[in-house]
């Protein structure tokens, strides 16, 4: 896969191309849906395709991040997902003012015409671009018709009548429904991230513990989970993950440590991804160490119990 960070750099080297453009945040069902579209209109044309995604997201830009805002997915678990569904190359374009500015007419000349030289354009059928999102698909199919590009649009994605969309995601992992956001995004929620090094507080509590370094990213979950912990063996392992402040340590920075099942590795910096099962409780502050410790043990058995009947 090609990455492009900078269009004015970027040189066609073949007439057209297969285009999609979206913030492609969390690559649930139906981001699934156009990808699955582009990649088979790609073999059918032999045309490569070219995915456009934003740095920072547009709601990054205009909105501080907050805990309603976060990401599903940091560019890098966008990239390696993306990976799995044909794209080709990924454009990423940097969100700033000149971009928030942009017309869409602009965006449509400027950018799919005169750089990518788009053939064929595959978006949601819900998709808005441009300066205060005054483009929209009935825009592209006018500009369709006069630039000689083909316009697909990709009928919503719904379950259950309900719209499959990153906002509903994400309000699903924050009232802890992990059950439903893993069937709107086709896998279970996971997070991807570096291994390192701690205040080693779980060791000295008899639970050594694997810190995930985050990445800028703000995780919607908050307590203790039962985990499943891939890319350190050929099969995923087990544990429990703890997300939030520590209140018992008195920690004024949010982190995500897992506990990996009879596991004793070196395994700093190496790049896991963490996969979140079932709740087991929320974050407690405890009167001293030898209850929280009391706590873990329990909060390991009983997520053992859980595997071992699921």
């Amino acid at each position: 896969m090609q990455i492009i960070r900078n269009i004015s750099r970027f040189e066609s080297h073949t007439k057209n191309h297969i285009v999609t453009i979206g913030n492609y945040d969390g690559i649930h069902l139906g981001h699934q849906e156009i990808l699955k579209k582009v990649s088979t209109l790609s073999q059918q044309t032999g045309l490569p395709n070219i995915l456009i995604t934003f740095e920072p997201l547009p709601r990054e830009y205009f909105l501080e991040q907050s805990m309603q805002h976060y990401r599903l997915m940091n560019l890098r678990e966008k990239i390696n997902t993306l990976k799995n569904y044909g794209i080709e190359k990924v454009l990423i374009l940097r969100f700033n003012d000149e971009l928030a500015h942009l017309s869409a007419e602009s965006f449509i000349t400027q950018i799919l015409i005169n750089k990518l030289k788009t053939k064929y354009l595959v978006v949601g059928e819900d998709f808005k671009f441009g300066h205060k999102n005054s483009g929209n698909v009935a825009l592209l199919q006018k500009y369709s018709k006069q630039l000689n590009f083909q316009l697909t649009t990709v009928p919503l994605y719904k379950i259950d009548s309900h719209r499959v969309s990153s906002t509903l995601i994400r309000k699903l992992l924050q009232h802890d429904d992990l059950a439903t956001a893993a069937k709107l995004l086709g896998q279970q929620y996971s997070v991807l991230g570096r291994i390192i090094h701690g205040d080693h507080r779980g060791r000295e509590l008899g639970f050594p513990t694997a810190n995930i370094h985050l990445t800028h990213k703000i995780v919607p979950l908050a307590g203790v989970y039962a985990v499943k912990i891939h890319n350190i063996a050929n099969d995923p392992l087990y544990g429990v993950a703890n997300i939030g402040f520590r209140p018992t340590t008195n920690n004024s920075k949010r982190l995500l440590e897992v506990n990996i099942f009879d596991f004793d590795q070196d395994i700093y910096h190496k790049i896991v991804k963490v996969e979140f099962i079932y709740k087991l409780r929320n974050e407690t502050k405890f009167a001293n160490f030898t209850l929280l410790q009391q706590q873990v043990m329990q909060d390991i058995e009983e997520a053992k119990k859980y595997f071992a009947t699921t």
